[in-house]
């Protein structure tokens, strides 16, 4: 039974770890660019872009999506949102997702 219950945590922090995974620096460029057509704005250039990518590189790659489309939906301004912007858009909080990923790593160790 405890070994089972093991095997069910490990596979959950893999699942987790996985969704964790930032967006591909490509990706974020990507989106960011279809988000600059689109508020007829201009993306931010050399060390500007440098930054706002590394700003949302924080962000796991399935909430980075949906903190696109949230900005879509919301920015109401004709320049560049700025990465808060983003962040807010899902109210992303890094600690609550790591302190859970610690705790079931936690559990899994002492059932081993």
């Amino acid at each position: 039974m405890t070994n089972d219950l093991k095997q069910k945590i490990d596979s959950i922090i893999l699942e987790i770890e996985k969704k964790i995974l930032p967006a591909s620096k490509e990706d974020i460029v990507k989106a960011c660019d279809i988000l600059a057509k689109l508020f007829s704005c201009e993306l931010p250039a050399g060390q500007g872009l440098d930054v706002l990518v590394r700003a949302l590189e924080e962000i796991p790659s399935p909430l980075f999506k949906m903190s696109c489309s949230e900005v879509t939906r919301t920015w109401k301004y004709l320049k560049f949102p700025p990465p808060a912007t983003f962040l807010e858009a899902i109210q992303y909080d890094t600690n609550s997702g790591t302190r859970y990923l610690i705790s079931l790593k936690e559990v899994s160790h002492r059932l081993s």
